[in-house]
C-alpha cells in the first residue's frame, strides 16, 4: 500500500498525517465536492507515489474532510511504537504563549477537556485572544507539529470526537507528568 501524506494549511489550521491510500482517495473526493468560494480557505493536499492533489476549500467545509483523517489511524513507518518521542530539552522555551496556555489548561484539568472550554480558559485564565471557532484549539496544537514534529504532537495529545463533531483533548500519560511538573513550577 503506498504511503499517502495528507496536509492541510489555513489560518490557525495545520494538519499533517500519513493515511491509507483509501483515506487519501476519500479526502480527494470530499475536497472536490467541497465549497471553494469563501474568504477563508484551507489548502488540502494529498500526495503519494501516484497522486499529487491540492485544492483550496472553504474553511466551513474543512471539518468534513478532517473527520475522515482523524477517524482513521495515523500510519507510521519505521517508527518504534513502544517508544514515543521525547520532549526536546528546549521544548518549553520554544512554546508560544497560546501553546503554553493550552498545555497548562490540560495539565491542570488532568482529563479530557472540551475544545470550547479550552478556548474559554485560555481567554479567561491566561488573557490571550483565541478565536471562538472549532479550529482554534487544533491550530494551536498544529503549531507543535511545525515547531517540533508531527510524531510528537500525535503522541502528546488524546483527541475525542462526538458524533456532532465536538472535539475534546487531553494529554497522553507519557507526557502528562513532565508537562504538569514544569508548568506548575513556572507558575509558582
Amino acid at each position: 500500500m503506498p504511503e499517502t501524506k495528507f496536509q492541510a494549511d489555513g489560518t490557525g489550521i495545520a494538519v499533517s498525517r500519513t493515511v491509507s491510500s483509501e483515506t487519501g482517495r476519500e479526502v480527494i473526493n470530499k475536497a472536490i465536492a467541497a465549497d471553494t468560494e469563501s474568504d477563508h480557505t484551507v489548502e488540502v493536499s494529498v500526495e503519494n507515489q501516484n497522486t499529487s492533489f491540492s485544492q483550496q476549500i472553504a474553511e466551513s467545509a474543512f471539518s468534513d474532510v478532517l473527520s475522515l483523517v482523524l477517524t482513521t489511524p495515523n500510519i507510521k513507518h519505521d517508527v518504534d511504537t513502544d517508544s514515543p518521542p521525547r520532549l526536546p530539552s528546549d521544548f518549553f522555551s520554544r512554546l508560544t504563549d497560546r501553546q503554553e496556555a493550552l498545555l497548562t489548561v490540560l495539565a491542570e484539568d488532568g482529563g479530557i477537556v472540551a475544545d470550547s472550554e479550552i478556548r474559554d480558559r485560555i481567554r479567561d485564565e491566561h488573557n490571550l485572544p483565541v478565536k471562538n471557532t472549532g479550529q482554534a484549539s487544533g491550530g494551536i496544537i498544529g503549531g507543535i507539529s511545525r515547531e517540533f514534529s508531527t510524531e510528537l504532537k500525535d503522541a502528546m495529545f488524546i483527541i475525542e470526537k462526538t458524533d456532532d463533531d465536538i472535539y475534546s483533548r487531553g494529554l497522553a500519560n507519557t507526557y502528562k507528568d513532565a508537562i504538569t511538573n514544569r508548568l506548575a513550577s513556572d507558575s509558582e
